[in-house]
């Protein structure tokens, strides 16, 4: 996975606009405006404020990458393995949480990997909290797979989606793959300092 469709505009006086379609583990909700995704959420139903705004149909005229986005997230969600590269608005997030976004996105598909191991990635062994503040608001579920960042003891750690889909995304992952990525873990508490 990679930010290969990463642009650094900034949206703001963009037009954004709401597109849902149903997919196996709930509502997907995309935000986006013509030239780039804002959003990718899970939700198990429409809140009001959801409702109120405007709400694309697939029928309608969309731009070709997002037509691409919802293949893949279909295809994701039947258990395939994807590359998402949507264009992305990275302008709108800190320096820090680019870093941990990119660097996350980086984790394979089935596999997980721990927040200080993440921190240690992005050159900052101690900002493990920091990590998990960025993942914690990350806009782009799915795309920037913050699912599979979990605690060092293996545990899940936090989740700020809908509850139980973090364990539901990994389930699906390692069924698909048909590999266990505790055997990644193992190593990774090996080979970490005590």
């Amino acid at each position: 996975m990679s930010f290969s469709g990463v642009k650094k505009k900034n949206l703001i006086g963009s037009r954004l606009k709401v597109l849902w379609f149903p997919a196996a583990l709930g509502l997907i909700k995309i935000v986006y405006s013509e030239k780039f995704l804002r959003q990718v959420a899970v939700m198990k139903s429409l809140s009001r404020d959801d409702k109120s705004k405007r709400t694309v149909f697939l029928k309608e005229n969309l731009p070709d990458w997002l037509l691409k986005l919802v293949s893949d997230l279909r295809s994701y969600f039947r258990g395939e393995k994807v590359n998402f590269s949507p264009p992305i608005d990275l302008a709108s997030f800190s320096p820090f949480c680019q870093q941990v976004y990119l660097m996350v996105q980086k984790i394979p598909y089935g596999e997980t990997r721990s927040y200080k191991w993440v921190a240690g990635q992005i050159g900052n062994q101690k900002a493990v909290r920091a990590v998990g503040q960025a993942l914690k608001n990350n806009p782009l579920l799915i795309v920037v797979p913050c699912h599979r960042v979990i605690k060092s003891d293996g545990s899940l750690g936090g989740w700020s989606g809908v509850e139980g889909l973090k364990e539901e995304l990994l389930n699906l992952e390692k069924a698909t793959k048909g590999t266990n990525s505790q055997k990644h873990r193992k190593q990774e508490l090996k080979s970490s300092p005590a």
